[in-house]
């Protein structure tokens, strides 16, 4: 097998504390930081769930599609942006995850869909900025809803160095090489 080089995937937050089992994982549309869904993120749709149910099976993935997206839009004026933006700031998101329009917005998530596990991609740049050699980024992350916080967060960067298209994939293969990892050592035998 030939190494060829492609986006390297950094590990941002590996919240080993967080042990919850995972039942099932309820996947997110590929949103931008904005909470918004354009073009240059729904590239990356097929992608990730394809790349959820490789790594959990069919039967763990619920992919949430365009009403996860009308349900989280309806939960408040960027409630949906806060909760994705405290994957930069983790500070800030300890006082969220006591706040009123975080629990309402985790409540009727899971009362619609099931209380599983949030799984986000988070897409940083658009195919314009790409085409024009600027680097775009992709944020995975999944987000315990019981203990009300993230599990893991990973970033990958890429430039142009393929098409759009290719160069989406990439980066979600990449990002999965290391969430797989991540995984594993959280499967890890833990003492009662």
């Amino acid at each position: 097998m030939v190494s060829c080089a492609g986006p390297k995937t950094k590990t941002v937050l590996h919240n080993k504390q967080v042990n919850t089992p995972i039942n099932k994982i309820l996947v997110f549309p590929v949103t931008s930081f904005k909470g918004n869904q354009n073009n240059s993120s729904k590239t990356y749709d097929p992608a990730v769930v394809s790349a959820w149910v490789d790594l959990y099976g069919k039967d763990k993935v619920v992919p949430g599609g365009s009403p996860l997206l009308k349900l989280i839009k309806s939960s408040g004026p960027k409630t949906y942006a806060k909760l994705i933006n405290s994957i930069h700031d983790k500070k800030d998101f300890e006082k969220f995850t006591s706040s009123p329009w975080m629990k309402k917005l985790v409540s009727n998530v899971t009362n619609k869909f099931g209380n599983y596990h949030f799984a986000f991609a988070i897409s940083n740049g658009s195919k314009k900025r790409y085409t024009k050699g600027k680097p775009v980024y992709l944020h995975m992350a999944l987000f315990d809803t019981k203990k009300m916080t993230w599990k893991w967060i990973t970033k990958v960067k890429s430039s142009k160095s393929a098409n759009w298209t290719t160069s989406t994939v990439s980066m979600v293969k990449s990002s999965f090489d290391t969430i797989e990892k991540i995984e594993k050592s959280s499967r890890a035998p833990a003492s009662e």
